[in-house]
């Protein structure tokens, strides 16, 4: 029995000692982690790394403008029918092309720099020419490939400048009506047109029309 119980208290001294150097070891990495972080602390906020953080915020903050600066000067200057995909009359990247460079300008303008803020100024007035040619020409090359893709339907479409004819049949209905300029009213509004007229025949006097609340070709808000 005593030597039972000197294997049982011995094994008992044994857990508390281990459970002692969990403790210990615990503690002590604490310790380590608390003077590290004091450390950092004190290297952080010391006057050299302090200004080697201004120094690269510097940095930072003249690469941004000069970039602003490039991209400003490239305004105006795109091709941006090249994107237009032909075959789907997806117009679709030419509208992100000119919405970028309307954020540019518009960045630009918010500028506390007067060399941004003059870049600016010489951008939006080349963007709202580029518009102006633009929107015409995106909206002449969209109504073309959908009137070839509609005219199996016996629907013709034609446009004189920003207003649309749609002639077919099938708008002897006001449901027709009211389901194609509900569908396609916000591609109506992107291109720019102003109004939409439905006909049943070409040369029909009195017809349906809508008249669409978009912008016109220069304007440059976002």
């Amino acid at each position: 029995m005593k030597l039972e119980n000197w294997k049982a208290s011995h094994w008992l001294w044994l857990l508390g000692g281990l459970a002692l150097i969990v403790v210990v070891a615990k503690k002590c990495s604490e310790w380590q982690d608390e003077k590290k972080s004091r450390e950092f602390l004190v290297e952080y906020n010391s006057p050299k790394a302090v200004a080697e953080r201004a120094k690269a915020d510097s940095l930072r903050e003249l690469n941004e403008i000069s970039n602003l600066a490039r991209q400003l000067r490239a305004v105006g200057k795109t091709d941006y029918l090249r994107s237009y995909d032909t075959g789907n009359g997806d117009f679709l990247p030419v509208e992100i092309l000119l919405s970028s460079e309307r954020s540019l300008v518009q960045q630009g303008q918010r500028s506390s720099l007067d060399s941004i803020s003059t870049l600016a100024k010489v951008a939006e007035k080349k963007l709202r020419a580029a518009q102006l040619k633009v929107y015409p020409q995106l909206r002449a090359r969209w109504v073309r490939e959908k009137a070839e893709a509609v005219w199996e339907h016996d629907i013709y479409l034609s446009h004189y400048g920003t207003t649309l004819m749609l002639t077919g049949a099938v708008f002897a209905s006001n449901s027709v009506i009211k389901t194609y300029q509900e569908k396609l009213y916000k591609n109506f509004e992107v291109l720019r047109f102003k109004q939409t007229q439905y006909r049943w025949y070409k040369g029909q006097d009195e017809f349906t029309y809508y008249t669409i609340a978009s912008k016109a070709d220069s304007d440059i808000t976002p």
